[in-house]
């Protein structure tokens, strides 16, 4: 007796397409980066696992950002290029930015999952640290968030300040409002509910600039309330958040701890130094605030110096593993950047001049992506130059650099007068070669030698000898 093949029916048919569908979407939410939020283009959200450990699910969305850089081994993804801080426009990568963050009241409405609550943050930490007797900024939490945006600040040319006022709008998906002096901060802060505390879940997530807007699962007070170094774990929480909010992907290393990889541990304290370098690259090192130092007009001073003297500067470029009290970081940050230095001497010296490009090597990539070894002490070849200047001259290119092996470049046995002004120059060796390069610069100087009498004596008489003959001539 034949068999007959049956036909599915209509209901059938369409709960297999809709179970295709389903595993079609899982398998790319898990290529991504393992969360709706990839593909929803919303924020970045960090989370627990179930060992307690912290990582982020994140959304690689660049949305709402005026200017997008190119993906650089740093995991930059944009910049601020207009906050309330620095005023308006920020310029070009690598130009300083300013940055103001403040808090939202409890009670405004804070959305995620597509559905909004009211913020209730300032009473979770009032509860867990204790609150101030005139207000959040005297409260001990409060501290904490302004170590953690402070350390950035230190590292790279970004300057967070605190914004006391908030309008009351809602904290959600949308660029606006925008970040206005006395009535919004460019980053707000707040807090909900997100998905209850146990097993894998969110801590907080942030938003990409120009938005930058950050908030915490109030659900996590256990996790917020590690006192352990500080409140290290709260304070990677917030400094990772905020690397976010400057325009920075998730990196990952096999062999190495950054801040900015998926998952979070108090094995180290804030940035590190692919950190480090993708602030810079962003936003310039330290000393490109204010007037900054790429000109030979506005050099960075670096003092008046006698026989014996020795400086350095970008001491902290090498370190394997950066504390929290290093600051010490300089850089060329792309083909653009020139930094320049001022100096002077009291008595006729000697100079010893070395600058050479730091960094580590390990191995980076992006989130769930290949990793390669990535040595950062030649990312970009840096020269050095020597200027002179004297009273009522122009500045004149006294010394070049000379190769010493491919990391330094070295300038030895000029003579410097008390009578003239000195500027260092460090520049990139080709405009060709566009990233970011940390560099240590130092020098010494010894006493010039001073002729003994005797041999003034034999000078001047062989001073006499050379008229006579040019007379005679």
């Amino acid at each position: 007796m034949p068999t007959h093949r049956r036909l599915p029916s209509f209901q059938g048919a369409l709960t297999l397409c809709l179970f295709l569908c389903a595993v079609l979407y899982a398998a790319a939410v898990h290529a991504a980066c393992g969360c709706y939020s990839c593909l929803t283009r919303g924020y970045c959200e960090l989370r627990t696992s179930e060992s307690g450990e912290a990582f982020d699910d994140v959304t690689s969305s660049l949305s709402g950002l005026e200017e997008e850089v190119p993906f650089a081994d740093f995991r930059v993804g944009g910049r601020w290029s207009t906050t309330a801080g620095t005023g308006g426009s920020t310029g070009v990568r690598g130009n300083p930015v300013s940055v103001t963050w403040g808090f939202v009241a409890d009670g405004v409405d804070v959305a995620s999952g597509g559905t909004n609550q009211p913020s209730s943050l300032v009473s979770l930490f009032n509860g867990l640290y204790g609150s101030g007797t005139g207000g959040i900024t005297t409260s001990p939490w409060y501290a904490l968030f302004e170590q953690s945006f402070n350390r950035w600040s230190q590292v790279a040319g970004i300057t967070y300040s605190y914004e006391a006022a908030d309008g009351g709008a809602a904290l959600d998906n949308t660029t606006t409002p925008a970040g206005q002096r006395g009535v919004y901060a460019d980053v707000r802060i707040g807090g909900r509910s997100i998905d209850g505390s146990s097993g894998s879940n969110t801590l907080a997530f942030n938003y990409f600039p120009n938005h930058g807007d950050m908030v915490f699962d109030t659900d996590n007070g256990a996790f917020f309330n590690n006192r352990s170094n500080n409140s290290r774990a709260l304070r990677n929480v917030i400094m990772h958040e905020a690397g976010h909010g400057l325009g920075f992907n998730h990196l990952e290393s096999s062999d190495s701890g950054q801040l900015m990889e998926p998952t979070i541990t108090t094995a180290f304290d804030g940035p590190q130094i692919d950190d480090i370098l993708a602030a810079q690259r962003n936003y310039g090192d330290p000393l490109e605030k204010g007037v900054g130092n790429d000109t030979l007009r506005n050099p960075t001073q670096i003092g008046q110096f006698a026989a014996g003297a020795s400086y350095v500067l970008g001491a902290d470029g090498s370190a394997d593993i950066v504390t929290s009290t290093m600051t010490d970081f300089v850089s060329i940050d792309g083909s653009n950047d020139l930094d320049f230095y001022r100096f002077t001497v009291t008595e006729p010296t000697i100079l010893s001049l070395a600058l050479t490009q730091v960094g580590r090597t390990y191995s980076e990539g992006p989130q769930n992506g290949a990793q390669t070894a990535l040595d950062t002490s030649r990312l970009k070849p840096l020269n050095v130059k020597l200027y002179s200047a004297e009273a009522g001259s122009g500045i004149a290119l006294a010394a070049e650099g000379t190769p010493r092996g491919d990391l330094q470049r070295t300038i030895t046995q000029v003579t410097l007068s008390p009578a003239s002004e000195y500027y260092i120059g460090v520049e990139g060796l080709s405009t060709l070669v566009d990233n970011v390069q940390l560099y240590r610069l130092n020098f010494s100087l010894a006493a010039a030698p001073v002729p003994e009498p005797a041999g003034l004596a034999m000078l001047a008489a062989g001073a006499v000898t050379a008229t006579l003959r040019r007379r005679a001539a």
